[in-house]
């Protein structure tokens, strides 16, 4: 009996929290407030920026597949196989 109060208390105070928290945001007329208007991103809405960031994190997959098949090939591990893999990554 105890332990299931005590859970219920642990849970019932945060959710309660929360729960007073949302209402606070929201105005007197029932529609939540709106986050202030900040100048919107040119880096991550253009199309191309977005290609060349996919791009860019598919070369660094491969780079780090390459440099963890050397590691391997070594038979490097814990942390000589760190160790290598940064290296490794700096040099490309």
């Amino acid at each position: 009996m105890n332990k299931s109060a005590l859970i219920f208390v642990c849970l019932a105070f945060p959710l309660a929290a929360w729960a007073a928290d949302a209402k606070s945001d929201v105005k007197s007329k029932g529609k939540p407030t709106k986050p202030a208007a900040t100048a919107p991103s040119t880096t991550a809405s253009a199309p191309t920026n977005a290609r060349a960031a996919v791009r860019a994190s598919k070369m660094r997959g491969t780079d780090m597949g390459a440099c963890r098949k050397q590691a391997d090939d070594k038979q490097l591990r814990d942390v000589e196989a760190k160790q290598f893999m940064v290296s490794c990554m700096n040099a490309k």
